[in-house]
């Protein structure tokens, strides 16, 4: 019965995450709060994680109520 190895699919979830990673410092760079339809190509036997996603700036439509009367807004979406 073939399977793949437990170190190879540990390189695998590094590489995504890495993928991830850098997918989220672009859209920072960009000004973006939020990544939109992320996806990921993987390309076997080199060990190639591609992410992709769409950067975009949200905005909040929730607001918080505080006891003391306060509203605040949730707003850090990283």
């Amino acid at each position: 019965m073939g399977g793949r190895g437990k170190a190879y699919l540990e390189e695998l979830k590094k590489a995504r995450n890495e993928a991830l990673n850098d997918l989220r410092n672009r859209a920072m760079n960009m000004g973006a709060n939020a990544i939109v339809g992320v996806d990921f190509e993987i390309v076997e036997g080199f060990m190639v994680v591609t992410a992709f996603g769409t950067a975009v700036v949200v905005e909040p439509s929730i607001r918080l109520h505080r006891p003391n009367n306060k509203n605040i807004s949730y707003s850090h979406f990283f």
